[in-house]
């Protein structure tokens, strides 16, 4: 493809994004004019007659909203100052077709339009959105009015509180029900792991409940059972126990087996010992040595052994294999079992902490009229979706959006998709399916879809758009599915590499679906690109033991993360002092060049550290703001006290 060809191919695209008269769904690879387009089809529906307050766009950061705001807000600025000729052009580019005097006056009156609607225009993060849902219908969403939002920091501190109250109140109950289900959960984590559990615990609350809707604990737990083939008496200990009385297994023929193994090799002989050993003890003693047993039927891993016996075993009938070989499988039967046990045992419990749990959070959230982020989705959800709500709630917001857009489709998650499906629901039925064009428009990639730990699923995406692309056809609409595959952002030698590296099967999983390729079209195929792959830095091994070393030393020289700093330094010290910028027809500087990392861990200290040493200038991490420095803050108090000696904070302060 040509440089044209490809320019002419993504203008067409986007014009076809943008179009006000169509929903569309559009899966954008980084780089292609995401926002762009975003921008562009508000531009359209705006210039398409649709009144700015009517419009929905939900972004997923605030950063995000605010770059589109901004893009907006200099798109209709543009347009009120410049001549006429300039804006039939540049509305033309952004539609693809010709504007006569009329339209461009309305053009120019957008921004006044903007700047009158009530409530401006609505681009917020769903966060935002849901807020100001609840907000104005508080009684319908069985919140108190005037609630307060709680930031993050906010809720991981009041969540800790509630860990800790409800942990110290089972010190004192330590017979209860819940003391022995987390005595159960505490088995299986460790203190930081914990946390992290009762944080997705909080997060998950919403699936948790509507597990527990129907029959409570007893009824998940039930359902649990029934999933693993279990019943209530299957606990581990009573399987075990079970497993070890005399009537649950071939006593005669495992002594008799035992007694043929003797005259075997040594492993015969030591399994022989173990299992004559075992079946000659109380069912008691059984019970706690049944794992040792287990060792002379499985591997170390606890797979199958494929030779039980060997060849100089006397077995001319095939007797001794054949109780060996059922013993076994019983083995294997039974642990697998307790298996099954010990999961349902542990879920269970962890159910009953989650929901004692969050039992106290919402108690305390309720006392002090908090809402946390996921309140706010959760809540309007509730509202949205339950049978009987009053009808001028749903008509007032259906009458109050006619286009809805989202951004970052691919790290929307369920929760927060039924909340836009229930504000959607009109758009295409009854009533709300009216004569003016309603539509829904819909930009993400599931190859940047990041946020599992925030329960998106990549796999909602297209489940998503299958479900608005029915509904749309179905009430005889049009729809447009969109690829935007060139990029304006990266040269043509890093998207190649891109698609060379998932062109491996194997790295595609997660990414593609099945059967499909990733390929990457670069916007400006003459920019000049080149991507090296080094091999992998290994920390060294020291062959001389040293005594005693320098603390400052055991951290650098040798680590992997030191040798790499050193290696990059000298990449871009070579850089700078042979090689010129073909862009700009002059030597590379220091300024141009960006290092980019996965995270800021020590390597970003060795970094600075190579840096300077060779005397490279460098920015970023090692800036800091000069007042929130501790040192700084200290010598701060320290001039308050001597300012006012009875000043006792500052002074504890510097101490």
């Amino acid at each position: 493809m040509t440089l044209a060809s490809i320019l002419t191919e993504s203008r067409k695209r986007q014009q076809l994004a943008s179009n006000p008269a169509a929903s569309a769904w559009v899966s954008a690879s980084a780089g292609t004019g995401k926002t762009k387009v975003l921008t562009d089809r508000v531009l359209r529906l705006m210039l398409d007659g649709t009144p700015p307050q009517r419009i929905l766009c939900l972004t997923f950061t605030r950063s995000a909203a605010a770059e589109m705001a901004n893009r907006l807000n200099q798109r209709l600025v543009s347009w009120a100052t410049i001549n006429d000729e300039q804006l039939i052009h540049d509305v033309k580019t952004l539609t693809g077709t010709k504007i006569d005097g009329v339209q461009a006056e309305r053009a120019r009156r957008l921004l006044a339009c903007v700047l009158d609607a009530p409530g401006g225009m609505r681009i917020q993060t769903i966060h935002s959105f849901c807020e100001s849902l609840l907000g104005q219908f508080p009684l319908e969403a069985n919140v108190i009015p005037h609630f307060s939002v709680m930031d993050e920091q906010a809720a991981v501190e009041l969540l800790e509180t509630t860990r800790d109250e409800l942990l110290n109140h089972l010190q004192n109950n330590e017979n209860s029900n819940l003391a022995k289900a987390l005595g159960i959960v505490a088995l299986h984590t460790q203190e930081a792991g914990f946390r992290d559990l009762i944080t997705q615990l909080i997060s998950d609350r919403a699936r948790i409940a509507h597990l527990l809707a129907d029959g409570g604990l007893q009824g998940a737990a039930n359902q649990i059972r029934a999933a693993l083939s279990l019943v209530e008496t299957d606990t581990p200990t009573n399987i075990i126990a079970t497993a070890c009385t005399d009537d649950s297994f071939d006593l005669q023929s495992l002594n008799a087996a035992s007694e043929a193994m003797e005259a075997g090799q040594k492993t015969d002989i030591e399994r022989a010992i173990r299992i004559k050993s075992w079946v000659s003890k109380s069912p008691e003693t059984r019970i706690v040595n049944f794992d040792d047993y287990c060792r002379a039927f499985l591997t170390t891993d606890n797979k199958a052994l494929s030779r039980l016996v060997t060849k100089s075993v006397p077995d001319n009938t095939g007797c001794v294999l054949l109780t060996l070989q059922r013993e076994q499988n019983r083995i294997l039967t039974i642990r697998d079992r307790r298996k099954k046990s010990i999961l349902s045992e542990s879920t269970i419990s962890l159910l009953t902490v989650g929901d004692a749990l969050i039992s106290a959070y919402q108690n305390k959230k309720n006392a002090r009229n908090f809402l946390d982020y996921d309140d706010l989705i959760l809540k309007s959800k509730d509202m949205l979706l339950r049978p009987g709500i009053p009808s001028w709630v749903l008509y007032k917001l259906d009458g109050g959006i006619d286009h809805i857009l989202i951004d970052e489709a691919q790290d929307t998650n369920p929760d927060q998709w039924q909340v836009i499906q229930a504000l959607s629901e009109e758009f295409f039925a009854g009533v709300g399916a009216r004569k003016e064009k309603r539509t829904v428009f819909a930009v993400g990639d599931t190859k940047q879809s990041i946020y599992s730990f925030q329960r998106a699923d990549p796999n909602s995406f297209d489940q998503m758009r299958k479900f608005f692309k029915d509904r749309v056809r179905g009430s005889h609409s049009e729809w447009n599915d969109i690829e935007l595959d060139i990029s304006f952002r990266s040269s043509g030698a890093v998207l190649e590499a891109v698609d060379l590296v998932f062109s491996n099967p194997a790295a595609q999983d997660g990414v593609v679906k099945p059967e499909t390729s990733v390929k990457h079209y670069p916007a400006r195929s003459e920019a000049a690109g080149l991507v090296e792959v080094w091999p992998l830095i290994e920390t060294k091994r020291r062959h001389k033991k040293i005594p005693w070393e320098k603390p400052v030393n055991r951290t650098g020289g040798d680590s992997a993360h030191a040798r790499l700093a050193s290696l990059v330094a000298g990449k871009i010290k070579i850089l700078c002092s042979e090689e010129i910028l073909l862009s700009q027809d002059r030597p590379i500087r220091p300024g141009d060049i960006m290092v980019l990392v996965r995270r800021r861990n020590a390597f970003v200290g060795d970094l600075v550290r190579a840096l300077k040493t060779n005397q490279i200038a460098v920015s970023g991490v090692d800036r800091l703001i000069l007042t929130d420095h501790i040192a700084v803050m200290d010598l701060i108090s320290l001039g308050r006290f001597l300012l006012m000696p009875d000043d006792d904070l500052s002074l504890a302060e510097v101490l």
